[in-house]
């Protein structure tokens, strides 16, 4: 029986993991899925290291010895956090060399509590990619009014990119044009812009979550049962004018490469927060992934 994750890499999806914790490396359990399952890359963010810290025994040892060289608790989160990801992101290098540089990618987030501060964002980017020293590491920014600019100034600076919290689609258009106007600039100061890569993170499941709530709560109150086949269908819904949206943006960037330098198109990735659900493309329509169905694997992700 062939393997769905495997053939998901044949119909143009990337999977990236949806988890990080010190435990998938030190027990070889990411290599194992890098391996078995034809993982491209996995993501992280403050929430999943907190619940990784808090609910194992793996990091107490370096807990200590920080904590014994009077490191703040702010100081002991960003080394543990930075040791997993480098480690993570050193596994996936191999992944990363073979794909040419398109896959293998470790994400890591800016802290949460610069969502509204642009120049602490650039900053801290620039401080994260910096310190992992990888060049398949991504740094994740916010897709907020005060994260936009921080994006073009970071795809600017050389650094990639995965640009988080996205629901809509004018926001999508934006987040793609602070990503060609960032390699625009780079070009134009001749500096190498062939090896830098950003993706999009739309969110799918959480618009789910909110919609069908109000879906529920109007059956009941209603008894309208014509309004159950829409339960489940709304992020997608939602979703699917992205893939004209990266079309015109595409044909865009196209016209302005021709003008300068090719730059590397920008890759959109359908994002699911369900530990036992991910969209995906249908592995029917290898040439579009605007179809889509729903896989039962634990918290992935697909990269178009």
């Amino acid at each position: 029986m062939s393997n769905p994750l495997v053939e998901l890499a044949k119909a143009g999806q990337s999977v990236w993991y949806d988890q990080m914790e010190r435990k998938l490396l030190t027990t070889g359990r990411l290599k194992q899925m890098i391996d078995e399952d034809d993982l491209r890359g996995l993501t992280s963010n403050p929430t999943l290291f907190e619940k990784a810290i808090a609910g194992s025994d793996d990091y107490d040892q370096q807990l200590r010895q920080l904590a014994a060289a009077d490191k703040n608790a702010v100081e002991i989160f960003d080394e543990l956090a930075l040791d997993d990801i480098g480690n993570a992101a050193d596994v996936f290098r191999p992944v990363y060399d073979r794909c040419g540089g398109n896959d293998g990618f470790v994400s890591i987030e800016v802290s949460p509590l610069l969502a509204r501060d642009t120049a602490g964002t650039i900053a801290e980017a620039k401080r994260l990619f910096g310190r992992l020293g990888r060049p398949n590491v991504m740094v994740k920014i916010p897709a907020t009014s005060e994260g936009l600019p921080a994006i073009e100034e970071s795809i600017a600076n050389g650094i990639n990119i995965n640009i988080t919290l996205i629901f809509s689609n004018d926001v999508y258009a934006q987040v793609m044009e602070a990503y060609v106007r960032g390699l625009e600039r780079r070009a134009a100061a001749g500096q190498p812009i062939d090896r830098i890569r950003s993706v999009a993170s739309f969110f799918v499941s959480r618009i789910d979550t909110k919609a069908d709530g109000a879906i529920e709560a109007r059956i009941k109150e209603s008894g309208d049962s014509e309004l159950e086949p829409l339960l489940g269908k709304i992020a997608i819904a939602n979703a699917k004018p992205g893939r004209r949206t990266r079309n015109t943006a595409t044909s865009s960037t196209s016209s302005r490469s021709s003008r300068r330098r090719p730059l590397t198109p920008f890759r959109r990735r359908r994002t699911t927060r369900s530990r036992i659900t991910a969209t995906c493309a249908s592995p029917s329509r290898k040439t579009s992934p605007a179809r889509t169905r729903r896989c039962r694997n634990s918290r992935i992700r697909a990269s178009a």
